[in-house]
């Protein structure tokens, strides 16, 4: 299928959705991740960055590409390291338990990626997009 119709197709999905962001991500791996640094990847890159970041603008996050350019970025202002994120998560009293839960709702598609935390929506969008794209 051409990466026209995928995009579509993921468009139709619900914005901010579990089944969103992987299918965003399945597509970042097939048509940039496997590619070389090609005019096609290039521009299948910014294809699939723009159509995310559409979808994830209210949460103000914003994928770029990294130092390689096969590699998807999560950023929310500066991006964090991932042991500083999950020490954030794991802040509250409750030892993150209750960010765990509303990410599971989030998966399972009974909570809106917006009623998240700041930090559990950008670990959602790393494990659910960018991560996933190196082990699709």
């Amino acid at each position: 299928m051409p990466l026209t119709t995928e995009l579509g197709e993921a468009l139709t999905l619900k914005s901010g959705s579990a089944n969103q962001l992987a299918y965003l991500g399945r597509l970042w791996h097939a048509y940039v991740w496997l590619e070389p640094d090609t005019a096609a990847a290039t521009g299948a890159r910014t294809r699939i960055a723009d159509a995310i970041n559409g979808q994830l603008a209210t949460a103000k996050i914003k994928i770029t590409r990294g130092f390689q350019a096969y590699d998807p970025v999560v950023r929310r202002g500066r991006p964090k390291r991932y042991v500083a994120l999950a020490a954030t998560l794991a802040a509250g009293t409750d030892g993150g338990a209750g960010q765990a839960a509303a990410l599971i709702e989030w998966i399972k598609g009974t909570r809106e990626l917006s009623a998240l935390s700041e930090p559990a929506q950008e670990f959602a969008v790393i494990t659910h997009f960018a991560e996933l794209v190196s082990c699709a």
